[in-house]
């Protein structure tokens, strides 16, 4: 079992507008061992990311207020948030 080898300090950070599908992809990170942290916007990212940066950052690709490809764009510019591995 992969999970196993997942420390319990791995944090994702969920970025997904819908309830439904967040509450799915916590369930299902939870139980395999992550800690998940959710948003519902990209506007709520910033203050998360300086609170506590994630070992991995998972967009939805469609979101509300923008997607991630114009999320990733303004990542990459700020050398602190770059080296967060991201999925969209």
């Amino acid at each position: 079992d992969w999970s196993s080898d997942v420390c319990s300090s791995d944090l994702v950070l969920l970025v997904e507008d819908d309830p439904e599908q967040a509450l799915e992809w916590r369930e299902r990170l939870s139980d395999a061992g992550f800690e998940v942290r959710a948003i519902e916007s990209v506007e709520a990212l910033e203050p998360e990311l300086a609170l506590d940066p994630p070992d991995v950052l998972l967009v939805d690709y469609w979101l509300a207020d923008r997607t991630a490809a114009d999320l990733e764009r303004e990542l990459v510019r700020r050398d602190c948030y770059a080296r967060i591995p991201r999925v969209a």
